[in-house]
């Protein structure tokens, strides 16, 4: 395959199954490139790829979830390391080429595309070279930020003031931010003005959601409403009252995902045993998506309905039909299975807000 034949190639893609094959050939071609020319052809290929790049349809996505599993952190880490170096984009490519090329020495075909394709999903491509950013410690944060401190007032009384046109708040804060000595003072304030702005957005949308939560469903009772959960989970057929509360057998850690360690527990109710999430992916499905918006609503539905992961209360749950008791998961295929599959469908959830940007 030469250049011309993979080019026709980026431009024909029309799914994700197309774009997976894509970089399986992609690795191959970029392999067979002499060492001089590799970092031209890293450099074209992302820029190339990035642009054309498909999300996963209902059903495509399982094909490479067992290799998001295994790589996506790795991948992620790599990119963390180089691309804050400010260092051109044919040696940030050659670096994260150089380091596949070492981590995948034995790895099937399908799981060097799978780490192409994480890259190519990665925010941060196509990489663009920038200087390196500005570190201050708390200390001298302070110190700058009491020196500026009239111009967060007047931010603050510019945050408040009407704005008929989208450009009347921007351009009065420009004319402070012109009005500062140095790049110190000027981080220092826009570090102060994303806070204002996260603050801000973080209100509206707890407003928000507590509005949502207080309307009753179009064409229903409000009695029928009061008092449950929202209908597009499936609902986990709770044991009988009277059993007791839930006894938690042993935690069930998984990797960090998306910031948190994603600690699962293994529960039993009277006869009833499950693997919860303890109710954290909810809480952050809240934050990011409208819980009552229908195409958000389908998805998720899609989703926990595929991997068979039901609610209770406000924790997804996997219910283990036969409990052994055996508590070893290299040993008790159930109880690994369940925590594998509450992992990807939790996974798969939160990582959906990619397909909302």
């Amino acid at each position: 395959m030469n250049k011309e034949d993979l080019l026709q190639q980026v431009n024909s893609v029309t799914n994700f199954t197309d774009y997976f094959a894509l970089c399986k050939d992609a690795y191959l071609f970029l392999q067979e490139q002499p060492p001089e020319k590799l970092p031209e052809m890293l450099v074209w290929f992302f820029s190339e790829a990035a642009s054309k790049y498909c999300n996963p349809k209902e059903g495509e996505f399982e094909q490479v979830v067992l290799y998001s599993l295994k790589y996506k952190k790795l991948v992620t880490g790599l990119v963390d390391a180089f691309s804050t170096k400010g260092c051109p984009e044919s040696l940030y490519y050659q670096k994260l080429w150089d380091c596949l090329e070492v981590l995948l020495h034995d790895a099937s075909p399908e799981e060097r595309a799978y780490c192409l394709l994480a890259i190519l999903q990665d925010e941060r491509t196509p990489y663009y070279e920038m200087p390196e950013g500005l570190r201050m410690s708390e200390e001298e944060f302070g110190k700058v930020r009491g020196a500026i401190l009239s111009s967060i007032q007047k931010l603050d009384f510019i945050l408040w003031l009407p704005a008929y046109r989208r450009t009347e708040e921007t351009s009065r804060i420009i004319h402070l931010l012109e009005n500062l000595e140095n790049r110190e003072q000027k981080s220092v304030f826009l570090c102060v003005l994303w806070g204002r702005y996260k603050e801000r957005w973080e209100k509206d949308n707890a407003n928000r959601l507590g509005r949502e939560a207080e309307k009753p469903r179009k064409d229903t009772p409000k009695s029928d409403t009061e008092g449950k959960d929202d209908p597009f989970f499936p609902k986990s057929t709770e044991p009988e009252e009277g059993e007791g509360s839930p006894v938690e057998i042993i935690p069930c850690p998984y990797p960090a995902l998306n910031g948190d360690e994603y600690d699962f527990a293994l529960f039993q109710k009277g006869e009833s045993v499950y693997l919860s999430d303890r109710g954290k992916t909810l809480a952050k499905l809240n934050k990011i998506f409208d819980l009552h918006e229908p195409d958000v609503v389908k998805n998720l539905k899609r989703i926990v309905g595929h991997y068979k992961v039901m609610m209770q209360g406000n924790e997804f749950v996997i219910y283990i039909d036969k409990w052994s008791g055996n508590t070893n998961e290299d040993e008790n295929e159930d109880l690994k299975k369940a925590k594998l599959t509450l992992f990807s469908c939790v996974s798969f959830m939160l990582n959906m807000k990619i397909f909302y940007v």
